[in-house]
């Protein structure tokens, strides 16, 4: 899949470091990951909503973050390839399943 080498490739381009526990990752991981699904799921609400693309990354969604923006430019290229869903109920089922599979890769990368 071309995201999941995407987000793989930027946290190690980076040198981000992060801390693992013996139980998975830190509770600030948690956090981020946390976070990550919650932008993203914003983002996929906005795509929905017939937002535009330059709109969407022209909003300051998490701040000065590095890793953020990165993460934001690439779901928001991700999130317009995606078709947008007739009903308020399919919109928020389509960002939801988004926002989860961005902290499901997060988790992934910082369990490595």
């Amino acid at each position: 899949m071309r995201f999941t080498s995407g987000i793989s490739a930027f946290v190690i381009a980076l040198g981000i470091s992060f801390s693992a526990s013996a139980d998975g990752i830190s509770k600030s991981d948690k956090k981020l990951c946390k976070s990550i699904n919650q932008m993203t799921q914003t983002i996929m609400l906005a795509r929905q909503n017939g937002v535009p693309k330059s709109v969407i990354l022209a909003i300051d969604i998490m701040g000065e973050h590095p890793v953020a923006e990165q993460i934001i430019n690439g779901a928001v290229d991700l999130a317009f390839t995606k078709p947008i869903q007739d009903t308020p109920t399919d919109k928020k089922k389509a960002a939801i399943g988004f926002g989860t599979f961005y902290e499901v890769q997060c988790v992934r990368v910082l369990t490595k």
